[in-house]
């Protein structure tokens, strides 16, 4: 359980005062008294390039104390800092977002330009389909460098690392997404450090047949938007490859949309109450992706994340996936074992009343 910066800032919108800002609200707002203890710096915190060394650093415009203070923050705040790479060349804001390709002063800037159909489509990297070519120096991804880029993050007192693939397969040796996630996989085993290990390659390799030997959540779907039709799609997808939950290693639902989706009051009342139902229902990770800086301990927001009905499901010692065990018409119906008992959720996919509920509403009941 946690707070994540992708969603709510993406890559060029972060900083450390963003971050601090964000940790300082978690506490504020009673989220780590729920359990949201960790802050995970999501893709966007390098320099557009490695230093002389080979190393990743801060990027120096927005991190300007590094990592390592930043680090510091978060510890003495009681919470567990997190941070992301990814086992190719290029990271994915290199690929999506341009990152790197523009700078001032030396720090990765937005483009003075919209970011172009190609920049979406990850083509302004051609220079890596050679697979013998070394590392440059402004590949920010691990590719070749696993072991002196984890050895940066545990100097740095990382808690948590979030390894996404971003297209891992262009200009690497990599035959199977298996092989690179155990490699750092294995390296974080042989540390001194214990690190939470997360991994994302969005279900192309069915990770829920393999990850849980050395990850401790492995995504399953394609990215989540805020959209109720991508909640409540990942929801299905994951219900359906959670055998290998278990305690310590869970399939990942993808990070918490509850605050982000443009809907009537109301409606986004509801969405966020079953959004949150729905991933403890699933034994997801709980990884808050909205801006939380401006929120009040009484918005409707705050509540859905602290919902003790979810939460107590969500924590259970019992862990295990939810099954989704009917759909009739618009109501999708899962169920959970907990110690024996089993708990049902019933949750209405349309934003019109359907099977007695409110729209996108739900209902959690002990069988």
């Amino acid at each position: 359980m946690g707070w994540n910066s992708w969603n709510a800032y993406r890559c060029y919108d972060i900083n450390q005062h963003v971050i601090l800002a964000n940790a300082d609200a978690l506490i504020r707002l009673g989220l780590v008294e729920s359990g949201y203890d960790t802050v995970v710096v999501d893709d966007g915190w390098q320099a557009p390039e490695r230093d002389g060394a080979g190393a990743l650093r801060a990027c120096p415009r927005r991190f300007p104390r590094g990592m390592a203070w930043l680090g510091e923050q978060l510890h003495a705040r009681g919470l567990k800092f997190g941070l992301y790479l990814a086992p190719g060349r290029r990271t994915c804001a290199q690929y999506w977002d341009a990152y790197g390709r523009t700078t001032r002063s030396g720090a990765a800037s937005r483009p003075r330009w919209p970011i172009t159909l190609r920049a979406r489509l990850g083509l302004l990297a051609p220079d890596i389909a050679d697979v013998s070519a070394p590392p440059a120096s402004g590949d920010l991804g691990s590719y070749r460098s696993e072991a002196a880029d984890l050895s940066q993050l545990l100097d740095w007192g990382v808690d948590y690392l979030k390894y996404d693939w971003c297209r891992a397969e262009i200009g690497t040796a990599y035959t199977e997404r298996r092989e690179a996630f155990a490699l750092m996989g294995h390296l974080i085993e042989d540390s001194a450090r214990e690190m939470t290990y997360s991994i994302s390659e969005y279900g192309e390799s069915e990770p829920w047949r393999w990850a849980g030997q050395f990850a401790n959540s492995w995504r399953m779907t394609p990215d989540i938007a805020a959209r109720p039709s991508a909640i409540f799609a990942i929801a299905r997808a994951s219900a359906a490859h959670g055998a290998a939950t278990r305690p310590g290693h869970v399939g990942d639902a993808d990070m918490l949309q509850v605050g982000n989706v443009a809907l009537p009051a109301r409606l986004r009342r509801e969405l966020d109450r079953t959004h949150l139902l729905l991933w403890a229902m699933l034994a997801s990770p709980l990884m808050i992706g909205t801006d939380l800086r401006q929120l009040a301990a009484t918005d409707p927001v705050v509540a859905a994340l602290r919902n003790p009905e979810a939460l107590a499901v969500s924590q259970h010692a019992d862990v295990s996936c939810a099954e989704l065990v009917a759909q009739e018409g618009a109501v999708d119906v899962y169920e959970r074992s907990l110690a024996g008992e089993r708990v049902r959720l019933r949750v209405n996919t349309s934003w019109r009343w359907r099977g007695g509920l409110p729209g996108y509403g739900s209902e959690l009941r002990r069988l």
